[in-house]
């Protein structure tokens, strides 16, 4: 297992939560169908670990419904401003500001779920039984997580795989897993939970409208957007302003596909 004796969110600007938004709209689909597939159902209970702008959050309230309750919670009070604005008009749906392996949230939840969060935590292993506590027994726990090692294309694409190394380095300079993905089995076990069921799902694309060159631009803004002066001179040096055309056309002249980052998904639930 990686030894990450500490990791930092990356993403801490405006700029970074309105990308979070576009983030969420490429992998709505493949989040809800997890949810289903994992077994949410009406009337749940619902903690959603590290909600950030409440997309997950959302999610689970509309299948939830009226009768079950969600709470969001992140450390961030700036991304949970932003989340309340989102579910203002959910009454099924709360935010609170903290660790939700560390807080105290009253009643055993139904469900506690995830998606892009284990990547930031030291150590995933411990972070999951802290979590698994505050399930009642049969409680389903469900993390969905990326592995970058699933990004690939077709043809050499020079930019398209300069800015997803660059991501890839930033955000392990920064303490996390850019292949949690394919441990989530491993921590599971580990953290003494049944061994989960999985699915893995990528947003694959080409032509000149796929809207991933844009996600892919965008995270590479708001993590330089999140590092200060060091990445406004960055965003020179990589001639950020064009970065996105520059992926979008090379991609449309070889005629060829491009692969995101595989998101993979993990449940199970807490022994009886």
């Amino acid at each position: 297992m990686p030894n990450r004796s500490s990791s930092t969110y990356p993403l801490t600007t405006e700029l970074a939560f309105r990308w979070l938004e576009k983030q969420a709209h490429l992998y709505e689909s493949f989040t809800r169908q997890a949810l289903h597939e994992a077994g949410l159902k009406p009337g749940m209970r619902v903690l959603d670990v590290g909600t950030g702008t409440g997309a997950v959050a959302l999610l689970a309230a509309q299948i939830v419904g009226s009768e079950g309750d969600v709470i969001g919670v992140d450390r961030m009070p700036e991304v949970l401003d932003v989340a309340r604005q989102r579910a203002a008009q959910l009454p099924n749906v709360s935010f609170r500001e903290g660790d939700p392996a560390e807080m105290d949230l009253g009643a055993p939840f139904d469900a506690v779920l995830g998606r892009f969060i284990l990547i930031y935590y030291p150590d995933p292993v411990i972070t999951l039984r802290k979590l698994a506590s505050k399930l009642r027994p049969g409680g389903l726990l469900m993390f969905q997580e990326p592995d970058c090692t699933g990004v690939r294309s077709l043809h050499e694409l020079p930019v398209f795989r300069r800015n997803d190394r660059w991501i890839v380095e930033t955000i392990e300079a920064a303490g996390g897993d850019t292949s949690i993905g394919l441990r989530l089995y491993e921590y599971f076990v580990s953290a003494d939970l049944p061994a989960p069921e999985m699915r893995l799902d990528a947003r694959i694309g080409g032509g000149p409208d796929f809207e991933g060159y844009a996600v892919a631009a965008g995270f590479t803004a708001a993590l330089l957007d999140s590092m200060g002066e060091r990445g406004q001179a960055l965003a020179r040096e990589m001639d950020l302003d064009t970065l996105e055309q520059r992926i979008r056309d090379e991609v449309v002249a070889s005629g060829s596909i491009v692969v995101f980052p595989s998101l993979i998904a993990a449940w199970t639930r807490k022994p009886l």
